[in-house]
């Protein structure tokens, strides 16, 4: 995707996505995976706790990534959340959530839902959480911008 995203825009890209992976999804452990949007899996909350009702191990995790090509070479990022899912859609979606499971899914150390905390609660929780932007920032910063003594513009 980022080799072809690149010859569209002649210029370096990045291209990110997220899987959500249910360590016990009945007869298809760490379903849905990176098909979480073509399984229908975020967008049929109902469904999928019903599926889940009789199962006690909830542990579910968020993995994000994100591929960074200039045109030469491929970096690629990765960032994870793990939680557990909870036995009922809790909390409101506003327009920033960036899935419907936030209703569903309990960070580790917490006992709300993305969607019942707060923006701050969010940004400050402490479940070990990593980003694959925050990681990529990191790497852009530190190591690339340095070794290439440049900043890409992209517009």
């Amino acid at each position: 995707m980022a080799r072809k995203a690149y010859e569209v825009v002649g210029r370096p890209v990045f291209v990110a996505d997220t899987g959500f992976y249910i360590e016990d999804y009945p007869n298809n452990p760490n379903y849905p995976g990176a098909f979480v949007k073509r399984s229908g899996v975020s967008s049929n909350i109902d469904n999928l706790l019903e599926v889940m009702k009789n199962v006690t191990n909830r542990a579910c995790k968020f993995v994000d990534c994100l591929t960074f090509y200039d045109g030469n070479d491929f970096y690629t990022f990765y960032g994870e959340s793990k939680g557990t899912l909870s036995l009922s859609i809790r909390g409101n979606i506003e327009r920033k959530a960036m899935s419907n499971l936030w209703s569903v899914f309990i960070p580790l150390n917490h006992d709300k839902t993305l969607a019942e905390m707060t923006d701050y609660e969010r940004d400050h929780r402490h479940d070990g959480h990593t980003s694959a932007t925050d990681e990529f920032i990191n790497w852009y910063e530190n190591i690339y911008f340095k070794k290439n003594n440049k900043i890409l513009k992209l517009n």
